[in-house]
């Protein structure tokens, strides 16, 4: 299994990134099953140097109380040997900084006033579920 990313910045504001997974089972002979699949794809930037955006693959968290990934019970505590196999684990399900992998879209601008307050910051976000068929075991 490899994992290949590309990295496109077509001008100062906006950017790319793309994960290729390339991935031959145990056993395969000569390119026998090799599977393709797109890790991670989305873009981001920046409009009039005000409103950041990113759309496709990212991760989001909010609070610990409503948005927000928890560490598993007892991992502190765990052998290094199952800590380095919990690692692949939380890097293939993309487990980093309690935040959970959405796909979707996110905007963030904020607006600073005079008066009475400083400055009001806006984050939004939307994501799609992905969907189950529960009649498929």
């Amino acid at each position: 299994m490899v994992d290949l990313s590309a990295n496109i910045k077509p001008n100062d504001d906006t950017y790319i990134n793309a994960i290729l997974r390339v991935r031959n089972e145990y056993g395969g002979f000569w390119g026998s099953g090799v599977t393709f699949d797109l890790r991670q794809l989305y873009m981001k930037g920046l409009i009039a140097n005000a409103i950041r955006y990113q759309v496709g693959d990212f991760s989001y968290k909010l609070t610990p109380f409503t948005f927000y990934n928890n560490h598993e019970e007892m991992y502190e505590n765990s052998l290094d040997l199952l800590r380095t196999y919990s690692d692949i684990i939380h890097y293939d399900y993309f487990y980093f900084d309690n935040t959970w992998r959405q796909q979707g879209a996110a905007v963030d601008f904020s607006l600073e006033f005079k008066d009475y307050l400083d400055e009001i910051q806006f984050n939004m976000f939307t994501s799609r579920l992905n969907s189950r068929n529960f009649f498929d075991h």
